[in-house]
């Protein structure tokens, strides 16, 4: 289910048209299979409202943020993701696409690193099934998996790539901003495996890509070199690559795990994605 908002734009002009200036709007979402509710916001590109482009289906890009990301706007005010699509639109450099912009937190003050929990929430199956369901039913947007991306940082570039690689039926392509590529337990993530090492392996991107069949998706990774704490688990991660997986990589050569260097991530992340999404 979904219940949708619009008009919710960036930022304030005197007088706002989406065919020419893109729309952002809030999307509502409750997962039918898990039961669990997040609020999404959504750009649409100026050509989504264009006659000419009226029976065109837009690529997708879900972006996750971090843990725990308290501004729920925070891809608009801090990423700037809308007007780096409307800049790198205008400039021919992307494609118009529709970027879905949320929280991985979905259940307050705990850090589900996107699990289905044992016995708990079942945040995986709500990112993969419940939330592309909701924004399909919503809009104009591709019916195979080449025009569906995720992308996020911290914690959700962890998310991101989880999610691509677990579910390349819905997910061509996938960016990890500053990501890390292991199983996480602590504090913030309590206990998401039940206890089970099997459980929790299989959420290790590096074990997977060690002991299971490599997923048909495209990955990029975004780290920086020096100052970047995640960047020795995104190094196990390339090194373990193999077909039919591909790997990119954007290296900063130093950069700290905050939104300063994320915000760097961006722009390069969004004209990956724009040169391997598909839409219809």
């Amino acid at each position: 289910m979904r219940t949708v908002q619009a008009g919710l734009d960036p930022g304030p002009r005197a007088e706002h048209v989406p065919a020419k200036d893109g729309q952002v709007e809030r999307l509502d979402i409750r997962g039918v299979r898990t039961g669990l509710s997040s609020q999404a916001y959504v750009y649409l590109p100026p050509q989504y409202f264009q006659r000419a482009h009226a029976a065109r289906r837009f690529p997708v890009v879900i972006l996750l943020a971090g843990y725990p990301a308290a501004d729920r706007l925070v891809w608009i005010h801090q990423g700037h993701v809308p007007e780096d699509a409307a800049r790198a639109q205008a400039r021919g450099r992307i494609q118009p696409m529709i970027y879905v912009m949320m929280r991985p937190t979905v259940v307050r003050g705990w850090d589900t690193e996107c699990a289905d929990v044992p016995g708990g929430p079942q945040v995986e199956t709500f990112f993969a099934q419940d939330v592309p369901e909701a924004v399909a039913e919503t809009y104009r947007v591709p019916r195979g998996r080449d025009g569906w991306a995720l992308a996020g940082y911290s914690t959700g570039g962890f998310c991101a790539a989880k999610l691509a690689m677990l579910h390349s039926d819905r997910f061509s392509a996938a960016v990890s901003m500053a990501g890390h590529f292991d199983a996480l337990m602590d504090p913030t993530t309590r206990d998401l495996y039940g206890g089970s090492r099997a459980v929790r392996m299989g959420d290790d991107l590096v074990w997977r890509l060690r002991h299971l069949p490599a997923p048909p998706v495209s990955i990029l990774v975004a780290s920086a070199d020096t100052g970047e704490k995640t960047f020795p688990s995104a190094q196990r991660f390339m090194r373990a690559a193999r077909p039919p997986l591909v790997v990119d990589k954007v290296l900063l050569r130093s950069g700290g795990h905050n939104f300063k260097t994320f915000r760097k991530y961006i722009p390069p992340s969004i004209r990956w994605l724009s040169a391997r999404l598909r839409g219809e």
